[in-house]
């Protein structure tokens, strides 16, 4: 999902990929925006975003996919409503929540109480150990989320989406921002 539009792929022929939707994302202030993450759940795609004009607008968009030819947008957040994502990095579906993390300076997660899309409302939002983190990803196993930072590794306990925990380890790497898992590896 790029340039605008959240678009929907069917590649049950991989030499013959076809686009059977596209679909503006709306906000409050605009539909020039571009979708910077996704995570799907169906019946929902979960998208954070940012707006392509200079106003630079960002937040978290829900769509329903129950037919994937024809998405439905049921709700935008935006920055200027109430704890949405300064920049959004990183997103994760946990229990019915989007845990995104936030950074541009904010350095914060926030778990955001998703129910049926129309009005995903904020559960928890948890100020970051280093409050300057700006991670350009984040891994997930289970109810815990990974990410880098600097020369640290953060886990945020989501056992409880409504009371996120932070625990940093310390990691012998420079400027550390992404990281990936497989199984129970992380790289």
């Amino acid at each position: 999902a790029s340039g605008g539009a959240f678009q929907v792929l069917d590649i049950s022929d991989p030499d013959n990929i076809q686009r059977v939707a596209a679909v503006n994302i709306i906000s409050a202030t605009t539909d020039n925006i571009g979708a910077t993450g996704i995570k799907i759940g169906t019946p929902y795609a979960y998208l954070i975003y940012e707006e392509l004009d200079t106003d630079l607008e960002r937040g978290y968009a829900v769509f329903d996919i129950t037919d994937p030819t024809s998405p439905v947008q049921l709700s935008a957040t935006s920055a200027s409503g109430v704890a949405a994502p300064n920049l959004s990095r990183g997103l994760e579906i946990v229990t019915g929540h989007a845990i995104i993390m936030n950074a541009a300076g904010a350095g914060n997660v926030s778990s955001i109480l998703l129910g049926d899309g129309t009005a995903p409302t904020v559960a928890d939002s948890l100020a970051l150990t280093d409050n300057t983190a700006e991670p350009i990803n984040t891994a997930q196993l289970g109810k815990y989320i990974y990410f880098a930072w600097g020369t640290n590794v953060s886990t945020i306990d989501t056992s409880d989406p409504n009371n996120l925990i932070e625990t940093q380890f310390p990691v012998d790497a420079a400027a550390a921002d992404m990281v990936f898992r497989d199984g129970k590896w992380l790289y």
